[in-house]
């Protein structure tokens, strides 16, 4: 199976009220859009954070982790 095309749409939206937790404030989010297109005909679609966000969001779900699912076997 080959890759035919993948097309990448980032898409900003607000929020008609902000949105608090215990980083902050948000008053809106950033996504990326993927849609991968095999020589087959098949199509995928997914979603990511854009790369601010992921750095925003990366300490909350370490912390989130380690309370909730604690040491793995074989981790340090």
């Amino acid at each position: 199976m080959k890759i035919r095309r993948v097309k990448a749409t980032p898409i900003n939206y607000r929020l008609e009220a902000p949105y608090l937790w215990v980083f902050g404030e948000l008053d809106g989010f950033s996504r990326t859009v993927v849609e991968v297109e095999t020589e087959d005909g098949l199509v995928g679609i997914g979603e990511a954070p854009t790369p601010g966000a992921a750095a925003i969001m990366a300490p909350a779900t370490n912390i989130t982790t380690r309370k909730s699912a604690g040491p793995t076997a074989g981790c340090r």
